[in-house]
């Protein structure tokens, strides 16, 4: 097993000549590098079902550089659905009056939706029902989200749920001397935001922070895990562990860093 810049072990394998080879390839690993495939010397590529020479051979390592990892997680998450279903439920009101009517809960929603449709080039369409999503989004009143939760939300914005115990782990890169999981989400999941600021006559400030605790916490549910890099994240990343007042905003619209867009989107051009 010839890794071609990276390392394998074990670098030998013996197997069963003219028969099919199964799995019995290891996985090599290279910094920053995607692994495509192992190929023999005519520059086919080596499959479980490839039929083993009769003559001891080399493989050959083929790699795809540019792996772009910007989270501090250890996983990253895709949908494979071809449609990803959203739900966007009614604004959760307080036992007593009413939510903020600066809360545009169904507006910084689909905002939210369309920011990731278009940065992952995939297709989401917001369903009526949640029974039929992969996504639930909910907002509104935080002490009535914390009731029903019995959970304390205490200064938060907004709070994705995801089920890491039901996300089945389909491949690996190795990324800064770590190997990453990358897994498939199979089970629902929920996004809630909060309205937390007084009075119907919020600031611009105050309404782009939601806006984009909206973006950051539907990013975690389609899974950018985790939060950007310190050491390469800058402050006005959306998906910066605390949303802050320096996000860009282009045309009233919040944008999305070009590499916290591409750690997602290398994920679904992959693997989806």
């Amino acid at each position: 097993m010839d890794a071609d810049g990276g390392t394998v072990s074990p670098q030998t394998v013996t197997v069963i000549p003219s028969a099919a080879i199964g799995n019995r390839l290891p996985t090599p690993i290279r910094d920053g590098y995607w692994f495509d495939g192992w190929f023999d010397a005519q520059n086919r590529l080596v499959t479980a079902i490839t039929i083993a020479p009769e003559e001891a051979t080399t493989f050959t390592a083929r790699w795809s550089n540019g792996v772009i990892w910007h989270s501090d997680s250890v996983a990253v998450g895709f949908w494979p659905n071809e449609i990803i279903n959203v739900y966007i439920a009614p604004i959760t009101q307080p036992e007593q009056g009413t939510v903020s009517t600066s809360f545009q809960w169904d507006t910084w929603a689909r905002e939210a939706i369309n920011t990731w449709q278009e940065a992952l080039f995939v297709d989401i369409d917001i369903v009526s029902t949640p029974a039929n999503a992969q996504i639930r989004m909910h907002g509104g009143d935080r002490e009535r989200f914390e009731r029903r939760e019995e959970r304390d939300f205490h200064g938060r914005h907004g709070v994705a749920f995801l089920n890491d115990e039901h996300m089945p782990v389909v491949g690996t890169v190795f990324v800064n001397g770590f190997n990453r999981e990358i897994r498939r989400m199979v089970v629902p999941t929920d996004v809630l935001i909060f309205s937390v600021y007084s009075g119907n006559n919020w600031t611009t400030t105050e309404q782009n922070r939601i806006r984009a605790t909206a973006i950051h916490e539907l990013g975690h549910t389609m899974g950018w895990f985790g939060h950007s890099i310190p050491i390469v994240g800058n402050m006005s990343d959306v998906m910066w562990a605390s949303v802050r007042d320096d996000i860009v905003v282009h045309g009233n619209r919040i944008i999305l860093q070009e590499n916290e867009a591409t750690h997602l989107l290398q994920i679904y051009d992959r693997f989806r």
